[in-house]
């Protein structure tokens, strides 16, 4: 169920609280940080303040999705079986997502929704229920609340629509947008919020919340915790899959060994062609985890030259060792590096032709791995 029992980011929705109760609220708050950081489990606790305070009633409704003044808008894409990929079309299988998963990521939920090589909108469709709700008044609170979940989603023609409502919202109305990267959002859009950042989760609140998930395995959550760096969403899938990443590793893993060999055996050319090919098929999820995951072996393998005992990344089944990579990625390559792999990922938000932009991606990584130390 919708838990707005989850008590996270409390430095952050402690002061929301402050706010609300003394009347000093936006009307248009935006959070920004990575989903495993709790933003919508935060946006969700403040809406439940700006709209229950001391409720109970109020508050077992928004936990069974049945309260009417709470409406949360995400992005959606076509998929079997849904002809209008509205978000209204989407809302039980949203709500059966975040139950599941209340600190999953984007690319988790178009997973789980079926859409996994669609880019997910929020539609002019979407900001049109928006605007038609928002100045009715609330059924059984004092306000009523819009969560816009992964607002950087919205296309032009949706946040010019959204433009004079969130300029002008009606005194009964609260607009609570949520994103991992505020420089996506449309700067007109922007401008008529507040922009809070919510940082990485503690370890001390992360430890909290999975001894309650996971009770009995405190030595390893502890582990987990600290290889999560802050992350809910990568410490709940480390302790529930033991190793999520075993497929990235194992085309990482190709990739390298593929690239720094091309120099010397052109031949082996045609063994990154089959590696672009083969990604470029799966699902866009993954392709999109897979450019972040080896964004995280470059940052590791930094730490590891470093000396800072913070690299846990381990390689084992692929027969590869950090400690042996780590010495290719230095001063003279590393942010080239991580600009390359971002660069793929905003070529594939674009809906660049993926087998084209891992090739690029390949041979590049095989120019940068013989790149001469400073």
């Amino acid at each position: 169920m919708q838990d707005t029992n989850i008590r996270i980011q409390s430095q952050w929705t402690d002061i929301f609280g402050r706010m609300i109760r003394r009347e000093r609220f936006p009307h248009t708050l935006l959070l920004e940080g990575r989903d495993g950081y709790g933003v919508l489990p935060a946006a969700r606790q403040v809406a439940a303040e700006l709209m229950c305070r001391d409720d109970t009633e109020c508050r077992r409704k928004l936990a069974k999705h049945l309260h009417p003044d709470l409406r949360e808008v995400f992005p959606t894409a076509p998929v079997k079986g849904i002809k209008n990929p509205v978000h209204s079309a989407f809302y039980d299988i949203w709500n059966d997502f975040t139950d599941r998963h209340p600190f999953g990521s984007y690319n988790d939920w178009m997973t789980f929704a079926g859409a996994d090589n669609k880019q997910g909108i929020i539609r002019v469709a979407d900001a049109e229920e928006i605007e038609h709700m928002a100045p009715l008044y609330p059924s059984l609170s004092p306000v009523k609340v819009f969560i816009l979940w992964h607002a950087e989603k919205m296309n032009i023609s949706t946040a010019n629509k959204m433009l004079k409502l969130l300029e002008e919202p009606p005194d009964h109305t609260y607009f609570i947008l949520t994103t991992d990267d505020a420089r996506r959002i449309l700067p007109t859009i922007y401008s008529r919020t507040q922009h809070f950042t919510l940082p990485p989760l503690r370890p001390e609140e992360m430890k909290k919340y999975l001894l309650e998930v996971f009770p009995g395995r405190g030595a390893e959550i502890d582990t987990v915790v600290r290889a999560a760096r802050g992350d809910m969403n990568e410490a709940l899938k480390l302790l529930e899959e033991g190793d999520p990443y075993t497929r990235h590793k194992d085309y990482f893993v190709r990739w390298v060994r593929a690239a720094y060999s091309a120099r010397s055996k052109p031949s082996v050319i045609n063994d990154l062609v089959a590696w672009s090919e083969e990604l470029a098929a799966e699902p866009r999820a993954f392709q999109n985890e897979f450019l972040r995951f080896a964004m995280e072996v470059i940052r590791q393998s930094t730490w590891e030259n470093e000396g800072t005992n913070l690299a846990y990344l381990r390689f084992d089944d692929q027969g590869f060792q950090l400690g042996k990579f780590a010495p290719f990625v230095h001063r003279a390559n590393r942010e080239a590096m991580y600009r390359e792999l971002n660069d793929a990922l905003v070529h594939l938000a674009r809906n660049a032709n993926p087998k084209l932009v891992f090739m690029e991606l390949a041979l590049r990584m095989t120019r940068l791995l013989h790149a001469p130390k400073n």
